[in-house]
């Protein structure tokens, strides 16, 4: 498609496409953000939540590693 571009006396730009005439602008590189967006929504973070040292699951590692490894039986025991 043939592309005719105008610059004004006034500094404006226009294109023109078959027999319409438009007007252009100068957009920026980068936005933080759309002006059609409405406001970005926060999300909380959750806190990690570490189970007590008497919970089903500390017990079964405890057990997996108790006779081969004590330091690393002892690390998860105590956080």
């Amino acid at each position: 498609t043939k592309v005719e571009v105008i610059k004004t006396m006034s500094g404006k730009h226009y294109a023109t496409i078959g027999d319409q005439v438009l007007r252009m602008e100068v957009i920026k590189a980068h936005q933080e953000q759309s002006p059609e967006l409405d406001n970005p929504v926060t999300v909380k973070k959750s806190k990690a939540r570490i189970p007590a040292a008497n919970h089903p699951w500390r017990g079964a590692i405890r057990k997996k590693y108790e006779n081969g490894n004590k330091e690393l039986a002892y690390a998860i025991m105590h956080g």
